[in-house]
């Protein structure tokens, strides 16, 4: 029964993102998938966790300061998320939530906490970091660059990051304190630990994006951009061919995942 309103709930949802264009059709399936099993392995707080997560997103990604035109120059993909994205952002916490319902440890908890947080930290930083005046700065070569561009951090983004691991964490406390099986360490402690895990994998995030994301330029308008058609065929210029915005994203996350296992041992074993 539980998972019969877990599939119920999770894909009202996903059809409410639908058809207000926040999702693609093939997000739709994938969005269901990792609802249904985020709410049927960790029940209603482990949904809301997730609800907060896709409804603070979208609703910052309604908020533009910097003119569409300017940004979609840059970026790989849209506004809608396919399945790609939704698994990149979504897919390590419903196997954490999967994991935790098999093996009742707390630990897996912690992990799809801690891999939201990040996503979060990620969705903020880029939404929010579109309202700084100043112009995002690469962290590997320092030059200013244009909004939207993979490895380039604002200020503003930066703080943006840090709340948004934040407002994760906080609102994973009730799922934290209801949880099965003891993660060996106050709850208290798990919290802050999400936040660090999350910033942590926000910032791997940054690093990998700047170092190997692929970049091309086009040959017409000289944008280097994350397409592969601009006004023409683009050209590659930089990074690994198939190190898209995807594979980054998905670097986030469970690179997350693997800093809450880490720290979650190294607690529980001082």
């Amino acid at each position: 029964m539980e998972w019969l309103i877990a599939l119920f709930c999770s894909t009202l949802l996903a059809l409410i993102a639908y058809f207000k264009r926040k999702l693609s059709f093939s997000g739709l399936f994938a969005a269901i998938a990792v609802g249904t099993s985020i709410f049927g392995a960790t029940g209603i707080y482990g949904f809301i966790v997730l609800f907060f997560f896709f409804v603070s997103s979208t609703l910052l990604g309604m908020i533009k300061r910097v003119s569409h035109s300017a940004v979609e120059r840059v970026v790989e993909k849209g506004d809608r998320r396919d399945y790609l994205q939704v698994f990149a952002n979504g897919g390590l916490a419903a196997a954490s939530a999967l994991a935790y319902a098999l093996l009742n440890d707390a630990v897996f908890l912690v992990v799809m906490c801690a891999s939201l947080a990040a996503a979060t930290a990620d969705t903020w930083a880029s939404e929010l970091g579109r309202w700084s005046k100043a112009r995002p700065i690469h962290i590997l070569t320092r030059e200013k660059v244009e909004p939207g561009t993979s490895g380039a951090i604002t200020t503003l983004g930066t703080l943006a990051s840090v709340s948004g691991a934040v407002f994760l964490a906080l609102v994973s406390i009730p799922l934290i304190l209801q949880g099965k099986g003891n993660l060996g360490f106050e709850s208290y402690m798990a919290i802050m630990l999400i936040v660090v895990a999350g910033w942590l994998g926000n910032w791997m995030d940054t690093y990998v994006g700047a170092k190997w994301q692929v970049r091309y330029q086009c040959p017409d308008c000289l944008a280097f951009t994350e397409k592969t058609v601009c006004h023409t065929q683009t050209v590659q210029v930089a990074g690994i061919r198939w190190m898209n915005n995807d594979m980054v994203n998905a670097i986030c996350t469970v690179s997350a995942g693997f800093f809450a296992v880490f720290l979650t041992l190294m607690f529980r074993f001082l």
